[in-house]
């Protein structure tokens, strides 16, 4: 485990993910086998969706087109 300060160099690249059944193209991190998987609040925002901390799931947001 590394202290919160520490710095650690992963290889990274893009994937398309899949966040309830919506495509999403985002970058990613490749990490170690003992590293913990995340998904991260980009990935849930290009797919319009948010963290229900009370409800344990994902909701659909507003989304702002460019």
């Amino acid at each position: 485990d590394l202290p919160s300060y520490a710095r650690a160099e992963k290889p990274f690249g893009m994937a398309v993910l899949e966040v309830e059944g919506r495509p999403v193209a985002t970058n990613v991190i490749f990490g170690e086998g003992d590293d913990l998987a995340l998904l991260g609040v980009t990935a849930l925002e290009l797919a319009s969706l948010a963290v229900d901390p009370e409800g344990r799931r994902l909701v659909p947001i507003a989304s702002i087109q460019a």
